[in-house]
């Protein structure tokens, strides 16, 4: 494998929006989400779930450009969070990694402070996942 893939993705929790507006407020498609009060079996959602993919690739240039992508987008709904999300409701950002687990190094991403007040300034959380790319040679 030549470079790693990446996905960034945002999770929103509410204990009442409709996860429609979510997907029109940040024009994304969700990969899942549901509503406050929807059926799962015998258990009742507490919160509306909403979760999309803001940015994927592969490799450093791509994953740079990706991520100033990605945190503009979440600031172009920065008024709609703030008026939503105040006390009531979660933002997670997931930064998901598939590497090749033979090559030493697992993974290094690096958090600047400028990423870390934008996030913070929307009360966002921040979440790493790092997996074992299957498509790579053992």
């Amino acid at each position: 494998m030549d470079e790693d893939r990446f996905k960034i993705s945002m999770t929103l929790r509410h204990p009442s929006l409709d996860p429609n507006e979510i997907s029109s407020v940040f024009a994304i498609k969700p990969i899942f989400s549901w509503i406050a009060g929807s059926r799962a079996g015998e258990i009742v959602n507490k919160y509306s779930v909403w979760h999309g993919v803001l940015a994927q690739g592969a490799g450093g240039d791509e994953y740079e450009e990706a991520l100033k992508d990605a945190v503009l987008l979440i600031e172009s709904g920065k008024e709609w969070l703030s008026e939503h999300f105040n006390a009531e409701g979660e933002l997670d950002v997931i930064f998901a990694f598939w590497t090749d687990l033979n090559d030493g190094k697992i993974c290094q991403t690096t958090f600047y402070p400028e990423l870390l007040a934008r996030l913070s300034a929307l009360d966002a959380g921040i979440e790493v996942e790092i997996w074992k790319d299957e498509g790579a040679s053992e």
